[in-house]
């Protein structure tokens, strides 16, 4: 399987000849407004960290934590977070680069 990371949460899968455009599950940017105080639009690198601890994926590629100035966490939260979970998540975490092909 290779999987390239689009841009935002857009991945292009390549598998077995098909090719499919895939939005992940969830975007780890803790994005919150102003205007409509603590609520929470998505997740945190924190929140997302402990989701991947209850999935347990084969691995798990973070997507959509940076690029905005709306994510409270942003990319250093997400990688901060992911460094501080435990081997088991740390093992099953890969990073993309954008608009590169990787084999997963």
């Amino acid at each position: 399987m290779k999987v390239t990371r689009v841009g935002g949460p857009t991945m292009l899968v390549e598998l077995l000849g098909w090719r499919i455009l895939i939005d992940p599950a969830f975007d780890p940017g803790g994005v919150r407004f102003g205007i409509t105080g603590p609520l929470t639009y998505t997740m945190t690198g924190h929140d997302a960290v402990r989701l991947i601890g209850e999935l347990r994926p084969r691995v798990a590629l973070p997507a959509h934590y940076d690029g905005w100035s709306h994510f409270r966490d942003g990319e250093h939260g997400m990688r901060a977070a992911v460094a501080a979970a435990p081997a088991h998540i740390r093992d099953r975490t890969r990073w993309l680069p954008d608009e590169i092909p990787v084999a997963v």
